[in-house]
């Protein structure tokens, strides 16, 4: 069961994944993209003027700079391109993959008890499963669907 929320795409910032709620039912579960800043956003395009570097980055620092704003930023838009090609060629490690599967099986417990799913009855769930220390594979026996969601159910 999916709400209309005022945001439907957020951050679950403690765990570091993020979830996409859709309002037809479908749900999209990732880990967090980096942040876009300027020291750290990296790459030929991100930070300062690359006047340095142009030697021994060739022909491509031309163009990169000559696309670069007044600040001596590179445009948003390639930088968020960038920041994206490199979430993508990163490999997930296994405590994010567990964060990930702990949130996939939080919603789907939600699910089997017909309860909203929202960010915040994700992460009492997750919550509740960690405090309890229930492992991955035992959150989707029927006794721990019902003591994991009782938070929310009682809420309803």
């Amino acid at each position: 069961l999916v709400r209309r929320m005022r945001q439907h795409m957020c951050t679950l910032s403690n765990i570091g994944v993020d979830v996409l709620i859709g309002c037809n039912g479908g749900i999209w579960i990732q880990r967090s993209m980096p942040k876009v800043g300027g020291a750290d956003s990296g790459g030929v395009a991100g930070g300062g003027g690359g006047s340095a570097t142009s030697a021994a980055a060739g022909t491509s620092i031309n163009t990169t700079t000559r696309a670069m704003d007044e600040d001596g930023a590179a445009p948003l838009a390639d930088t968020l391109q960038k920041n994206r090609q490199r979430h993508a060629a990163t490999a997930v490690l296994p405590d994010e993959r567990e964060n990930i599967v702990r949130v996939r099986n939080s919603v789907e417990c939600l699910r089997l008890v017909h309860c909203y799913v929202t960010p915040d009855s994700i992460m009492k769930v997750y919550n509740e499963a960690v405090r309890l220390g229930v492992k991955i594979g035992d959150m989707m026996r029927p006794d721990m669907v019902l003591m994991l969601t009782e938070p929310t159910r009682v809420q309803k």
